[in-house]
């Protein structure tokens, strides 16, 4: 039974006003195509505030010979490799995501009592159906009468092995999906709550800053690259702050040992050369 701080954990964790009945999925856009930087993605976001959170997490920079038109075809083009998990999708909720992510929460009593914590995601399917990426703007605040607190969140899944004759992403009961979502937000809410809560208490002036490096990890079946301040680094993932202030969770390319605790999991295919990719958001 769920203790009474965890109760309290998940009424204050919640989705952002506007959030819909289905979450928001599209493919990942391919980025040459649609005359952008490597790393930069571009996806429909909403308006205002929303609308600017989505700028900030994908750091979309459209050039100004790309019509609106053309990008929609680009991103329709990238969208068909959700066409397989129709079915799946059809079955997600939004509710029910965000029930299941304030179960996991309630059990590890991450949220203090009088905090809040809102959520708007975006989830993307990389084209080799290998990863789901999470882009989440979030609001935070600690209730301490402190201003809310705003900031953008990538969280890449693990990559998976995928055949044309086992694919548990496409199960019509949606449950592999809804497992991969589930995790991403749940990786994302333990994180957030952290950096942000950290961020809100005073820290020692006179501790050196953490140095930037170039971080390799992967995405589905790609190499990419980062430059970022690791802020964490375990079980073959690290938590990177970009250069934007942006966060991202992110699973490494390659891991010299294994943290006591961690679970064991099939090693990744090799991965093609990296490529470099423009600061982007969101272990």
């Amino acid at each position: 039974m769920a203790s009474a701080q965890g109760a309290v954990d998940a009424a204050n964790l919640r989705w952002s006003v506007g959030v819909a009945q289905q979450p928001e999925f599209h493919g990942v856009l391919n980025k040459d195509g649609a005359g952008m930087k490597g790393g930069q993605i571009l996806y429909p976001g909403g308006a205002g505030l929303a609308g600017l959170f989505v700028a900030v997490l994908t750091h979309a920079a459209i050039n100004s010979s790309v019509q609106t038109a053309e990008m929609k075809r680009l991103q329709d083009k990238a969208d068909a490799v959700l066409v397989p998990y129709a079915q799946a999708l059809q079955s997600l909720s939004t509710d029910d995501l965000m029930m299941r992510t304030q179960e996991e929460v309630s059990q590890r009593g991450w949220l203090p009592a009088n905090a809040s914590l809102e959520l708007r995601p975006v989830f993307l399917m990389t084209q080799d159906r290998r990863a789901v990426l999470m882009d989440v703007a979030a609001q935070f605040n600690d209730g301490s009468g402190a201003p809310t607190s705003t900031l953008g969140m990538r969280v890449v899944s693990d990559p998976r092995a995928v055949t044309q004759e086992a694919d548990d992403w496409a199960e019509a009961d949606g449950y592999g999906l809804r497992r991969v979502c589930v995790a991403l937000l749940t990786r994302a809410v333990q994180h957030l709550i952290g950096h942000l809560g950290n961020a809100n208490r005073a820290g020692d002036a006179n501790a050196p800053a953490a140095a930037e490096r170039t971080v390799r990890f992967v995405e589905g079946g790609a190499q990419r690259m980062e430059r970022a301040t690791v802020l964490e680094q375990r079980c073959g993932r690290a938590l990177l702050r970009t250069l934007s202030n942006t966060l991202m969770s992110v699973p490494l390319a390659a891991t010299t040992s294994a943290d006591a605790g961690c679970e064991t999991t099939p090693a990744a295919a090799p991965a093609p050369a990296a490529t470099a990719s423009a600061p982007a958001p969101g272990a």
